[in-house]
């Protein structure tokens, strides 16, 4: 019986192990244009990506920024935006100097996989680390534009240390989800002349974990053993 076991926990193993994939695409770069990603069994689509500094807006002009799409091996998605620019911060100013501010909205389907959670983290840096105000002013908020559901998650970098993430459950799991997503590097703060940078954003989108399928495949393949075992 033992090797149906083998046999069964190989194929369990299979379903835990899902091949990951990875891509970056540079965001929208035309006015009031849409562009659609697809990573793995998802497809994102990026709408009105806009960049303002000092108060002047870019409409749909987020050409310095880009957003690598991973599936993880339990088949959740994980979008990172960040600079086209190894080594860049995504948004930077200093204390005194001009606000930065990238907003977007995306909408991400799911092929096949109920989306049951999403996360929201960030990574920043700046000058003086101990000093909460120019920390608060590394931040990003996101809210949800779908009928009956109910998004809203903030974060900064003043919440605990980098990377900072918050997370919510959507109460009835879902193949759609849209997203409304502001992120900034404020000039607010107290001391002149610190650097205020917004590194990388990470957002999530979660399904259940295979776990249960996979104990399913484990069990079947028990009775198949112990059932040829009576016959023997």
């Amino acid at each position: 019986m033992s090797r149906y076991w083998i046999a069964a926990g190989i194929l369990s193993f299979g379903l835990l192990t899902v091949p990951t994939a990875r891509a970056a695409d540079t965001l929208p770069t035309s006015t009031g244009g849409s562009v659609n990603y697809t990573f793995g069994a998802y497809t994102v689509t990026i709408f009105n990506c806009n960049e303002t500094s000092a108060s002047a807006t870019v409409p749909g002009d987020c050409s310095n920024e880009q957003v690598v799409g991973t599936v993880t091996n339990n088949g959740s998605l994980v979008l990172t935006y960040e600079s086209v620019t190894n080594g860049s911060s995504l948004l930077n100013t200093a204390v005194g100097g001009a606000n930065k501010d990238m907003s977007l909205s995306e909408t991400v389907t799911s092929s096949g996989k109920l989306i049951n959670g999403v996360s929201l983290g960030l990574t920043g840096a700046v000058q003086t680390a101990a000093n909460a105000f120019e920390q608060q002013d590394v931040k990003t908020s996101e809210t949800d534009n779908t009928a009956g559901q109910v998004i809203s998650l903030n974060t900064n970098m003043s919440n605990g240390t980098s990377p900072y993430t918050v997370s919510q459950a959507i109460a009835t799991p879902t193949t759609s989800v849209t997203i409304s997503k502001d992120m900034a590097a404020s000039s607010g703060g107290s001391i002149t002349g610190d650097t205020i940078a917004l590194n990388t954003v990470q957002q999530t989108f979660n399904v259940p974990e295979p776990a249960s399928l996979s104990l399913l495949v484990v069990g079947l393949g028990g009775l198949i053993g112990l059932r040829r075992r009576r016959r023997s």
